[in-house]
């Protein structure tokens, strides 16, 4: 039984690896190429826009994602109308955003072409509400099928960025392109969903569980509006306080260390549903998966940390140029920020599974405000590389020293502290590949 489930998440992690082993070669070296012909002003206006939407996202995601896995997982039998419900709410809530977001920008905007990439790339969380396809596969632990959809937009859009810069076409495009990579996974996600036979739920919308999900999941909503703020809000504070060109150095240094993000993620994506079976068959199964799940997160993100920040950013230049010469520095920084990511998705699960969703909202609170004000302070002292150092502060508070301060995370921060000690992590974990 125990082999049967190590395969089984083994090859889940497996497909999620694939899928961002393509991103990091195939996007990562197109996007570079991407960056060189844009060029800073024009790649930062691009990356504000991303961060601008990036920003609202959450307002159409509603925090829904993790709750409906949750209850995908416990009552598989009612599948059709979990669905149909998490479907119905996400796309209503990403249309009445995208209507907002125009209104405000025609209103507010100053910049035509800025106005447009805002537009274009909002218009693709209408698109979004699919995402419920993925969060089944997920509960499923059969990532191979999200995987699928996503390898064939990942195709799509780098062979589209390679025509697009062959004709020397403008900036608005790559929105455009942005919004047409929306379209072909939401369309790739439902046929894989409908090739394996599954009852439709687009006519399953539920009332009663739509209470239910909106009820338990808007201290998510809120959470995910944190997470957002201190993510991003130092892209749109830079372009604010400095630039657009200021804006895209920082965003070519980001994407770097950003792109191994994909690896907690897919991690807890993989082993989330492990540790909430866990928690049905006993406590002390459940906090030994726990443990160990956490062990795993903390030294391979310390691991990556190390390699981003201290080896990577001699290759910055001879990836993006000369005109990107001061993302080194900013990396040297921001790449800190990896140890701290896989410390805060790991305990993001971690309050899922024991319903502290208010304790989750308030710690990423106290990342977000510490991230703008640690901005406000750092950007006009030491520019870009201010708000590098910025993220990583505001993620170690998020992901860390917060966890210290609320009743409700302090077992998440004793855990963290446990795996922070070598000595116990190998007690703990020698025989985890034994198999009798």
């Amino acid at each position: 039984m125990q082999r049967n489930l190590f395969k089984l998440y083994l090859g889940n992690t497996g497909w999620l690896f694939a899928e961002r082993a393509l991103q990091l070669t195939l996007a990562f070296v197109v996007n570079l190429y991407v960056a060189r012909y844009l060029q800073p002003a024009n790649f930062g206006l691009l990356n504000y826009a991303l961060s601008v939407v990036a920003l609202a996202s959450p307002l159409a995601a509603l925090g829904l994602e993790p709750i409906l896995i949750r209850e995908l997982v416990q009552h598989p039998q009612d599948q059709t109308k979990w669905l149909g419900t998490a479907f119905v709410l996400k796309g209503t809530a990403s249309l009445c955003l995208f209507l907002s977001l125009t209104g405000l920008q025609l209103l507010f905007g100053r910049n035509p072409i800025l106005n447009g990439l805002v537009l274009l790339i909002c218009a693709g969380l209408v698109l979004q509400s699919m995402n419920v396809v993925d969060a089944y596969f997920q509960s499923q632990v059969a990532a191979r099928y999200s995987v699928q959809a996503k390898m064939i937009t990942l195709l799509f859009s780098s062979a589209m960025k390679i025509v697009l810069i062959t004709l020397k076409a403008p900036l608005i495009y790559f929105a455009g392109l942005i919004f047409a990579e929306n379209v072909l996974l939401a369309s790739a996600l439902w046929l894989n969903y409908r090739r394996l036979r599954l009852p439709s739920f687009f006519n399953r919308f539920d009332m009663e569980r739509a209470k239910t999900l909106l009820r338990q999941s808007w201290p998510l909503l809120l959470t995910g509006l944190a997470v957002a703020v201190y993510l991003k809000i130092d892209q749109v504070m830079l372009k604010r306080m400095l630039d657009a060109a200021a804006v895209g150095q920082y965003a070519a240094a980001v994407r770097i260390s950003e792109a191994l993000y994909f690896i907690p993620f897919a991690l807890t994506s993989t082993f989330y549903p492990a540790i909430i079976n866990a928690k049905s068959y006993g406590e002390d199964l459940y906090k030994e998966r726990l443990q160990r799940f956490y062990d795993l997160m903390v030294w391979l993100g310390l691991l990556l940390a190390l390699f981003v920040a201290l080896l990577v950013p001699h290759f910055v230049t001879l990836l993006y140029g000369a005109a990107y010469a001061p993302a080194a520095g900013v990396l040297r920084w921001h790449g800190w920020a990896l140890l701290f990511v896989f410390m805060t998705s790991a305990g993001s699960r971690y309050f899922l599974v024991e319903n502290r969703q208010k304790t989750l909202l308030l710690i990423n609170v106290t990342g977000a405000v510490g991230n703008i004000l640690f901005n406000l302070w750092l950007i006009p002292a030491l520019g870009i590389r201010g708000a590098a150092i910025s993220t990583v502060l505001s993620y170690s508070m998020a992901g860390f020293f917060a966890c210290a301060l609320f009743r409700g995370a302090r077992p998440n921060f004793y855990m963290l502290c446990n795996s922070m000690n070598p000595c116990t992590v190998i007690m703990r974990n020698k025989d985890i590949f034994r198999f009798n």
